[in-house]
């Protein structure tokens, strides 16, 4: 089956692709000259040249607090609006099998907890919160329209080789000496390798469904 993956060339894209092209034909829509389709979803309906059984949604804008209207508007732009992009492209050329989001834990908006589970309000405010969230709900509808099975995942911190975010400024400031411990360094924190994104895939493909997803331990800070 061909898998049509968005945001291959991100953080997650870059270590979960490789594993995917052992399963799959894999086609790449992003922002870079590697890219079988080099397109802004945001700003414009990629024009894609066929039919796909796979998609796997993980384009996304994230890791930044927001500190104008623009920069808050940009998370719906990307997270909300690329989406419905998306699927307007899809539509030209045959929806999806599968269709598979890759969403937040953002979303609920909790600060801490124990087993959170899926049917957790969706409470989050923040412009990346609320732009996920949106975009689920278009989402369930569009793939409930259209027959198409779906699958969103609501992943924990994703960890891996030269993440970006908190978990990045993390480690710089321990190479640098500088790192700043909160609460003696004894919080946890909900992790997930990104690599097991990959293992994820296959699963969803046949069953789709909601779910958060991180691994069994979760280790201090």
């Amino acid at each position: 089956m061909n898998l049509l993956f968005t945001g291959a060339s991100g953080f997650l894209g870059n270590n979960v692709r490789p594993l995917l092209e052992k399963i799959y034909d894999v086609i790449t829509v992003g922002l870079t000259q590697q890219d079988n389709y080099t397109v802004n979803i945001a700003r414009e309906v990629p024009a894609l040249l066929e039919h796909y059984d796979i998609v796997l949604h993980a384009a996304g804008k994230a890791h930044s607090i927001p500190k104008t209207n623009a920069e808050r508007q940009a998370f719906f732009d990307v997270n909300l609006q690329g989406t419905k992009n998306l699927c307007t492209a899809l539509e030209k050329v045959g929806v999806p099998r599968t269709f598979i989001f890759v969403s937040t834990v953002a979303v609920y908006g909790c600060d801490y907890g124990v087993d959170i589970t899926e049917e957790y309000p969706l409470n989050g405010t923040t412009p990346y919160a609320m732009s996920k969230r949106l975009a689920e709900e278009y989402l369930q509808n569009w793939c409930r329209n259209h027959n198409v099975v779906l699958g969103i995942i609501r992943p924990s911190l994703i960890a891996g080789p030269n993440p970006p975010g908190n978990l990045g400024v993390m480690i710089t400031g321990i190479r640098r000496g500088r790192y700043f411990s909160i609460a003696d360094g004894r919080a946890r924190k909900s992790v997930l390798m990104v690599q097991d994104i990959a293992n994820l895939i296959p699963l969803l493909v046949r069953k789709g469904g909601i779910y958060n997803v991180c691994d069994s331990y979760q280790p201090t800070f």
